[in-house]
């Protein structure tokens, strides 16, 4: 029951900041205030409804080929993203939106890394799922403030830090 709490307040805080976010820049610059945050709150309220209804099927409990969370989650994401952002492509507010805290904002995963790694330890989910099995998140989450900073404010370290990380990979790709 802790678990389920802790997913729900994650995706919760996680929608609230990319709302934040949002509603930010829409107030600076949209001049159709109320239409625009209206778009952009259905449009997260139908991914949560769409991972909530793929979560509760039974769909995502095997891991036979094909992989049901890339083609249930990835590919819609691809998909959701582009038909959001096609749709507001000349939308100034989209435009406003700080690339940087895009990138700080994948530090979230570090939380869900542990997330799963308690779901792992109560035999939830599988291995595979942590750092220990095929997911290497926490790495990439970690590095977030890193890579925002090192991209957006201090180019000059980014081509060492970029060396570093291919190297860290392949690293993990022999063990």
């Amino acid at each position: 029951m802790e678990l389920q709490f802790a997913f729900l307040v994650l995706t919760l805080l996680v929608n609230l900041f990319l709302l934040i976010i949002g509603f930010k820049a829409i107030e600076s610059t949209s001049s159709q205030k109320v239409r625009h945050k209206f778009i952009l709150v259905i449009s997260l309220l139908v991914w949560q409804v769409y991972i909530f209804v793929l979560g509760s099927s039974g769909l995502l409990m095997s891991y036979k080929f094909p992989p049901r969370i890339a083609l249930a989650f990835i590919f819609p994401s691809f998909i959701f993203t582009a038909i959001f952002l096609f749709k507001s492509r000349k939308k100034v507010w989209i435009k406003y939106i700080p690339a940087s805290q895009l990138v700080y904002f994948q530090s979230f995963r570090v939380f869900v890394e542990f997330l799963l790694l308690f779901s792992f330890f109560k035999g939830i989910f599988n291995q595979e799922v942590t750092i220990e099995g095929y997911n290497f998140d926490m790495i990439f989450a970690l590095s977030a403030p890193i890579v925002g900073y090192l991209v957006f404010y201090s180019k000059s370290y980014l081509s060492d830090f970029l060396r570093f990380g291919i190297t860290l990979a392949y690293w993990f790709w022999r063990q």
